[in-house]
């Protein structure tokens, strides 16, 4: 499409700058009325084109995941699409199956610009996602049912957290007020290591595998993330192409985030060795430091949930030096 624009028509080279960027969220303003020229079509028939249902989209190169099961349902390959909603940094499971997303090499924004060869060898995925379906089912089934539902909920809490959709936060009795950037930062925060070398981020921290049966814990998030070479921003997040690892990072979010009083999917005792106390205990003093830093800007009603894991930091800190103290003697 982008070359359409240079060597076809030549209306609007910004245009094509913009779409060969992000294809499937253009921002430049003219781009519905430059492609309407091209195709003779209505610039009022565009309108829903090009309109992401959430604000945080991942990044055009990580939108390479899929529901197996909504692929199985297609007859053929040619009636397989793409879902809006898999292109969602916040939602990684289906709505329609409640499987978790997967990563698909032949779904996702460039698949068309890859040599033939390339698309040969992938689109065996394609072709019979029955196959990896059933070995999806089977692994996802030995999670613990705790954290399924958990995952449904912390989806739906960041999903209408982000649209600002307040029936849903109402249905999830949810209300805090000024979440929205807590969100932001706490899944910057858990999607990296902030270790000087290669390992899990910190999020995984939350979620130990032994507590989610064999291979389960794939189905959370346990890659090793590359080492920070500045400061992380949202976009970190946004450009994290495997679902686990953003799953595993929105489970914990959510375990900080939700109210006191909500379903206690994820024990809250401070003893426990899973969920976002856990995570706080554990994680490097740089990723400490750099959300202290950050929670200066949230609104006040915040600050005591930041004083309650500080001080949650600072017992566990005390414990392992009086544990050291006696084991040296």
């Amino acid at each position: 499409m982008p070359s359409a624009f240079l060597t076809r028509c030549r209306l609007d080279p910004s245009v094509a700058v913009m779409l060969s960027m992000d294809p499937d969220y253009p921002i430049h303003p003219g781009w519905r009325s430059t492609l309407a020229k091209l195709t003779n079509l209505q610039p009022a028939a565009l309108d829903m084109l090009g309109n992401s249902s959430g604000p945080w989209p991942l990044h055009p190169n990580a939108r390479t995941c899929a529901c197996l099961a909504c692929l199985d349902m297609a007859e053929s390959p040619a009636d397989q699409y793409r879902e809006d909603l898999w292109n969602q940094s916040t939602l990684t499971t289906c709505v329609s199956h409640g499987l978790p997303l997967v990563e698909v090499p032949a779904v996702g924004w460039g698949w068309a610009d890859l040599p033939a060869a390339h698309r040969r060898r992938r689109r065996t995925f394609m072709e019979t996602p029955m196959v990896s379906k059933q070995a999806l089912v089977e692994s996802w089934s030995r999670v613990e049912q705790a954290y399924q539902t958990a995952v449904v909920f912390a989806e739906l809490t960041c999903w209408a957290e982000a649209t600002h959709n307040q029936r849903i936060l109402e249905c999830l009795r949810y209300r805090p007020h000024g979440s929205r950037p807590v969100w932001m930062d706490l899944l910057t925060l858990l999607c990296a290591s902030w270790l000087p070398h290669a390992a899990p981020s910190v999020a995984t921290l939350g979620i130990p595998a032994h507590q989610m049966g064999d291979n389960a814990n794939s189905r959370l998030g346990g890659k090793n993330r590359s080492i920070l070479l500045e400061a992380p921003t949202f976009d970190l997040f946004r450009a994290i192409a495997n679902p686990a690892e953003r799953r595993a990072c929105i489970l914990i979010a959510w375990d900080a985030i939700r109210p006191i009083d909500s379903m206690q999917m994820i024990p809250r005792n401070p003893h426990s060795t899973f969920g976002w106390l856990q995570a706080v205990k554990l994680m490097p003093d740089s990723a400490w430091t750099w959300l202290e830093m950050r929670a200066t800007g949230w609104a006040d009603n915040w600050q005591s949930r930041v004083l309650e894991w500080r001080r949650e930091r600072v017992r566990t800190t005390r414990i392992r030096e009086a544990h050291w103290r006696r084991k040296m003697g």
